[in-house]
């Protein structure tokens, strides 16, 4: 988790997928609208709202893992040039 690029990669990685996910659930409605009027898009609603569903909840969990990480990092070089100010050496505990 030290690595940021890598989590970086990663998180646009997987935004891109939530995002092809979300706008596929907007084109298979627009293509249910069209092909079956609100009759057959009223019985497969479900399909492009669980569509945006996933899609955000993919982009939502990325992004909390990548500000998790991102904020232990500036924690850990704040603890680190606050040990070498006192002259201590970083001591690292055994989770």
């Amino acid at each position: 988790m030290k690595h940021i690029d890598d989590k970086i990669r990663s998180f646009v990685v997987v935004r891109a997928i939530s995002g092809l996910i979300v706008i596929g659930g907007v084109i298979y409605a627009l293509v249910m609208l069209g092909i079956g009027g609100k009759e057959l898009f009223g019985k497969f609603v479900w399909i492009p709202e669980l569509m945006g569903f996933i899609g955000f909840g993919l982009y939502w969990g990325a992004l909390t893992v990548y500000i998790f990480v991102a904020n232990r990092r500036v924690e850990e070089k704040v603890k680190a040039s606050l040990l070498r100010e006192e002259g201590e050496r970083p001591t690292r505990a055994i989770p």
